[in-house]
């Protein structure tokens, strides 16, 4: 555990972390260190599709600046062409 995180430290997701935390984390969200899952890029995308993926990314990688919210959206897909629809905004 203090491998991982050691490693969210230096990758300055966050400023530190105990190894329990990491382990609660770990226990509550069921992952798997073990794991062989993966992202995979789609077929037939590119190098320009990855540099789009990484500038989403390090949007996560902010610190927080009033002046400049960032709205966390699920990977639900909306119909937001329907003039009755708020695009699941309440």
């Amino acid at each position: 555990m203090w491998l991982l995180a050691d490693k969210v430290v230096e990758l300055n997701y966050i400023d530190s972390i105990s190894q329990e935390t990491i382990y609660q984390v770990l226990k509550k969200t069921k992952l798997n260190l073990g794991a062989k899952k993966g992202w995979v890029i789609p077929s037939g995308q590119n190098g320009n599709f990855v540099a789009h993926m990484e500038m989403v990314l390090d949007v996560y990688k902010r610190s927080f600046d009033p002046k400049y919210t960032v709205v966390c959206m699920n990977h639900q897909k909306l119909n937001c062409g329907n003039k009755n629809s708020h695009c699941g905004l309440t």
